[in-house]
């Protein structure tokens, strides 16, 4: 006879370990709607218990299409290293364990975050963080909050600095479309800088229907609703575009880059679906930092970035 399987729904308490699931976005009744006027500075994020599973390290490199067998479990080996960008996801995970993030409330800015030691999957780990700073520029917001990861010997692990920005741009047009966004082709390779890497990258629109939050349809996944915030096409998730630098940066150091780095990368603009961004990675000379430069087709900047070893002058 055949068996019907109804499924439930899984409620993770923000309060015990393993609230920070991989793709799993939850709301509490302490958490209020976030709102642009309200957010202050000063406020404390946290401190949460956070475990990492094994098989959530997997899920979290299939979330990001990154196939890199340094960060995936295997049955001889479940303790693996967490994929760096993991220290982006935590940071944004724990401004939503305060606040019910609507869509279209702000998009990805900047990025920094410096690597003190490796995160292995199975770690009882400890997540904290505080608003640092919200003003106005040019008629929007931004907000930047940072984060601290430590093991139960309070070993910091990484610390992580986000910033995001108001929408407003989207019904506005840009003041800067000239010649800083759409460098030359002869800039792609400055005087100081060796070219050591290329990448296309073509998945995007895959990450974010693997993703419970926002559920679809969304500014990423549904041309309508594009359209209707102002972009003339769906837009790439910036969490995607961040994620592949960062593992430009680990390619290029290799397992040094867990054990002392900083990186740090900025979204220059909207990315819309039909781009087809390269991502070059250049060796600077004057210090032995990475460069980290996504361009489309047309040259126009998309994201910088930059990387380093903590430990080289």
């Amino acid at each position: 006879m055949r068996q019907i399987l109804q499924m439930s729904s899984r409620v993770f308490e923000s309060s015990s370990a393993g609230a920070f699931r991989i793709g799993v976005w939850h709301q509490g009744a302490a958490q209020g709607i976030f709102n642009w006027e309200t957010v202050e500075p000063g406020q404390r994020l946290g401190p949460f218990k956070w475990v990492v599973e094994p098989h959530e390290a997997a899920i979290l490199c299939y979330q990001l299409e990154i196939n890199d067998k340094r960060f995936l479990p295997t049955r001889d080996k479940a303790d693996v290293v967490l994929h760096p960008f993991i220290a982006s996801r935590a940071s944004y995970n724990l401004l939503q364990a305060h606040y019910i993030v609507w869509e279209g409330a702000f998009l990805d800015y900047e990025h920094v975050v410096s690597w003190s030691k490796p995160l292995i999957a199975g770690s009882e780990l400890t997540l904290a963080g505080e608003i640092v700073r919200k003003y106005e520029k040019r008629g929007r917001y931004y907000l930047e909050w940072s984060s601290e990861c430590r093991d139960l010997s309070s070993d910091l692990i990484f610390k992580a600095t986000q910033k995001v920005v108001s929408p407003a741009f989207r019904s506005e047009k840009s003041e800067s479309s000239g010649s800083n966004l759409s460098a030359p082709r002869r800039e792609l390779s400055p005087s100081g800088l060796e070219e050591i890497n290329a990448r296309e990258i073509y998945c995007f629109l895959a990450w974010s229907r693997r993703n419970s939050y926002p559920p679809h349809p969304n500014l990423h996944t549904d041309l309508d609703r594009a359209q209707g915030a102002g972009f003339p096409n769906i837009i790439m998730p910036g969490a995607l575009l961040g994620a592949h630098l960062v593992q430009a940066a680990v390619d290029h150091y290799g397992d040094r880059f867990c054990y002392g780095s900083v990186i740090s990368f900025k979204l220059v603009r909207p990315i819309l679906t039909e781009t087809k961004p390269v991502l070059r990675t250049y060796l600077d000379k004057t210090d032995d930092s990475l460069v980290l430069d996504l361009r489309d087709d047309d040259g126009h900047v998309l994201v910088v970035g930059k990387a380093k070893l903590a430990n080289e002058s």
